[in-house]
């Protein structure tokens, strides 16, 4: 793709790019779990094919693709790949949260182009902010920074320090959490990301040490308008990541039917192709179910905020709602499909070289995520309460 391209692609034609990359991703899998990072090429493959620009402001280079082209991205990225769909999908997100800056800030950060990974934290604050003359002095250390071996730009949610002024009992509903971007350049990334799923996402710790941040490269988490147009930073402060990250599950699951049935075409019990014994159909037929609903209903609910968003409505509490339930439950229950193909494989899955063992690590871990955790369905339950009261 030429770097100066302006004219947004179709999203048939971005995933189209996106699948000419499958068989390449998902070859380079098992290193990528193995060695616990993407690799370098790959990144610049997903760069080549303009992913990080598709939640990028168009007048600063990016394409604003609408939220149903979105999860179908990470759904098709997942299926090659969890760990490379997650840094995918994060690193290009996370832009949205740039349409929240003055110009000023927006022309630090796009001056030279659009095509890097943006990533960091969005859940309640690590980091202290310190007021100085025109800016901020913040330090912290921060978890959970997805695609931080890769990043351009990072995010950091930090709270105000002013003498007298208590946090809130709640963090995230403090009126002193600002988002304060930081070049790549001024942040220390930590190797902390020691786990069992989701191995290659590079989710290290990152710290920042008494780093000034002009004012222009920050705001106000729960006050703040977005500055540029167009819907799609209407949606709400964390965007759709909910559905993105469900959509990754989907994939997960999708990849694990795909799996099992290969696996079924091949093996052989008691002289019996194991496609043909009525369990193993069973199963295999309950997981598309699951993962074939969990889709649909994502799409669904993600087209109708969409719709309603572009129409010139805004989004209520049952919308919200909606968004909340239809992710969550797609990362709930996509987690219960590969957990049905991987015991239908029998001991087989157990191997190191097992695909299916990898696809379920990856799926329980995508699962506990914050956003999309179990925890959530009595969130999204007591909206939907409040809305139809």
């Amino acid at each position: 793709m030429d770097a100066m391209e302006h004219q947004p692609p179709s999203p048939e034609a971005l995933l189209g790019r996106i699948e000419a990359l499958g068989d390449r991703i998902r070859a380079a899998a098992p290193a990528i779990d193995r060695e616990r990072h993407v690799p370098e090429e790959l990144v610049d493959a997903l760069r080549g094919a303009g992913l990080f620009r598709i939640m990028v402001p168009r007048a600063w280079g990016g394409w604003e693709l609408d939220p149903p082209a979105i999860v179908e991205l990470s759904a098709t990225l997942a299926r090659f790949d969890a760990s490379t769909a997650w840094v995918g999908m994060i690193g290009a997100t996370t832009h949205a949260l740039a349409a929240f800056l003055p110009e000023e800030g927006m022309r630090e950060i796009y001056e030279h182009g659009a095509d890097f990974l943006m990533g960091g934290l969005a859940t309640p604050p690590a980091g202290r902010a310190e007021t100085v003359e025109d800016g901020y002095r913040i330090t912290g250390r921060f978890p959970f920074g997805s695609a931080s071996r890769h990043c351009g730009w990072f995010v950091a949610r930090c709270r105000i320090e002013e003498e007298g002024v208590p946090p809130t009992a709640d963090p995230r509903q403090d009126p002193n959490t600002i988002l304060a971007f930081v070049p790549a350049d001024e942040v220390t990334v930590h190797d902390t990301w020691h786990v069992v799923g989701l191995r290659g996402t590079g989710s290290h710790d990152y710290e920042l040490a008494d780093t000034f941040v002009p004012a222009h490269r920050t705001f106000r988490l729960l006050t703040a308008t977005p500055v540029q147009p167009g819907p799609l930073y209407r949606i709400s402060r964390v965007g759709l990541l909910p559905a993105y990250l469900g959509a990754i599950c989907v994939g997960i699951g999708r990849a694990a039917i795909h799996a099992f049935a290969a696996y079924a075409a091949a093996k052989r019990v008691a002289g019996v192709p194991l496609a043909e014994r009525p369990l193993a159909r069973a199963r295999l037929a309950e997981a598309e179910a699951i993962v074939a609903s969990a889709h649909a209903y994502l799409l669904d609910v993600t087209r109708a905020s969409w719709e309603k968003l572009t129409s010139g409505g805004e989004l209520d509490e049952r919308d919200r709602a909606r968004q909340l339930l239809s992710a969550t439950h797609a990362a709930q229950t996509c987690a219960r499909a590969v957990e049905l193909m991987y015991t239908s494989s029998g001991s087989a899955a157990l191997s190191t070289a097992s695909v299916l063992q990898r696809l379920l690590r990856d799926v329980h871990a995508a699962k506990q995520h914050a956003l999309v955790g179990f925890g959530q369905y009595e969130t999204a339950g007591g909206m939907l309460l409040r809305a139809t009261a």
